[in-house]
């Protein structure tokens, strides 16, 4: 109980705040200021760790008597009934997956993580909470996207959501749906023909998750170039030129009621597939399938260097997720899961040696489309992919457009989006040499950062 009442005090000092403000990785005073009494939900956490390794009965689901394998009724009534604190602690683990400190945040995934993978835990704490694996992969996700994630973090929230992609496919009211693999493929080769078509003639409907889904990718990947991060125009060859880049970089803002309408559109657009609206999931907290697969397409299409760690990741998330789900459940998900495996495909083989794709991400990359084509047959691939370049290119196109006619209405804004462009490059370069700085002392102690097992108390 006394456990038990640190980690509800703790939830509840976090919750309803940003998700994504885990800014605190330290012991410092300003960690101490911003996560008041943080120190006992990590040490108390780690011996729950403790407990579930050497006694996970103790931290087993309370199975309700009635619903005991065998039971019969009168037997039933005689039984006790189940402890609540087992539960409330899962429960506790699950709130404090988004506590602002780092550390915090690393234990109660790695015991969430186990509850996953237990018998004895996973089918109580899915069922303890309508959209609990919604609930908890949109958890994960931030934990995956946060900047502090390390490798630790990104392994043990692509496990969780491996796992929790089955348990959303069960749960899928579209799950029927995904039966005919091979026949949704070809409906989503049509539709990626005929959005490209669309793009090209109805400009107010330019969509399928442009801003939302892959133009801020693109945007940051033109404002890193010079460090040596895969952009479009590498991705083209080189083709486009400063002013083209420039008043596309204004028009990728989003700035004022066209952006605003644009990103609009490309999430209806994307939204078409799902029973739910991406910002009504963020909204509830909670993710479909579907729309799992839309953030972690985006986040292994983010060609950044300060995401490498977490697009490794998505990429591997893709392969094990497509394994678990299997050929007939994956393949209605391909065209949107194909897409940065394009970007980068279409980036590596840029003529003249201008590829920006680092070397073990291209590796990575040929290494998860022949683990698809292995699942689901070259047939069925060919066809998502082609949906995947068609989407791409459309996009791509529309783009390059409205960059053009905004750079001929409004030079001025072109000349201001030239000064922003330089402006974050040089911030890109800046935030990349204290990030380098700042990783190779955090190498040499990495056993300290909320990683496991207790290093912190040698």
């Amino acid at each position: 109980p006394g456990v038990l009442r640190i980690l509800e005090r703790q939830a509840a000092l976090t919750e309803g705040e940003e998700d994504a403000a885990a800014a605190h990785d330290d012991e410092s005073a300003a960690a101490d200021a911003a996560c008041p009494g943080w120190q006992e939900a990590y040490y108390s956490l780690l011996l729950l760790e403790k407990v579930a390794a050497q006694a996970g009965a103790a931290l087993a689901w309370p199975a309700p008597a009635a619903a005991a394998a065998g039971a019969t009724a009168a037997a039933a009534k005689q039984q006790a009934p189940p402890a609540p604190q087992s539960a409330a602690l899962w429960e506790g683990f699950v709130r404090l997956l988004l506590h602002r400190h780092v550390w915090v945040r690393k234990a109660a995934a790695r015991l969430v993580g186990y509850g996953l993978a237990a018998p004895r835990v996973c089918g109580g704490l899915m069922a303890g909470r309508a959209g609990r694996a919604g609930q908890l992969a949109f958890a994960f996700f931030l934990q995956l996207e946060c900047e502090e994630a390390d490798e630790a973090t990104c392994l043990q929230a692509v496990k969780c959501l491996v796992s929790l992609s089955v348990h959303l496919h069960r749960e899928a009211p579209e799950g029927a749906a995904a039966t005919n693999g091979t026949q949704h493929q070809k409906q989503q080769q049509q539709q990626g023909l005929a959005s490209h078509k669309r793009l090209r003639t109805e400009p107010a409907a330019a969509a399928a998750d442009g801003e939302e889904d892959e133009a801020e990718a693109v945007d940051e990947q033109e404002e890193e170039e010079e460090e040596g991060v895969d952009g479009e125009d590498a991705a083209n060859g080189g083709g486009a030129t400063a002013e083209e880049a420039e008043a596309e970089d204004a028009a990728e803002e989003g700035e004022g009621a066209e952006g605003a309408a644009d990103a609009a559109a490309e999430d209806a657009e994307d939204d078409a597939g799902d029973a739910v609206s991406m910002a009504a999931q963020v909204r509830r907290r909670a993710f479909t399938l579907r729309g799992l697969v839309r953030r972690m397409a985006r986040l292994a299409d983010d060609g950044r260097w300060t995401r490498s760690r977490q697009r490794a990741a998505a990429l591997r998330w893709t392969a094990a997720a497509a394994s678990a789900l299997g050929p007939e459940a994956v393949a209605p998900h391909l065209p949107v899961l194909l897409r940065p495996l394009f970007r980068i495909s279409e980036a590596a083989a840029a003529p003249g040696g201008t590829s920006r794709v680092a070397e073990d991400v291209r590796l990575l990359a040929e290494e998860v489309m022949a683990h698809l084509r292995g699942l689901v047959g070259s047939e069925v691939l060919l066809g998502a992919y082609n949906a995947a370049r068609e989407h791409v290119r459309g996009l791509r196109a529309e783009r390059k457009r409205r960059a053009a006619v905004r750079g001929m209405l409004d030079p001025a804004a072109a000349a201001a989006a030239r000064l922003r462009h330089n402006a974050r490059k040089a911030e890109g370069r800046k935030r990349k040499m204290e990030l380098m700085k700042r990783e190779r002392g955090a190498g040499r102690r990495q056993g300290g950062r909320g990683g496991g097992k207790g290093a912190r108390r040698a």
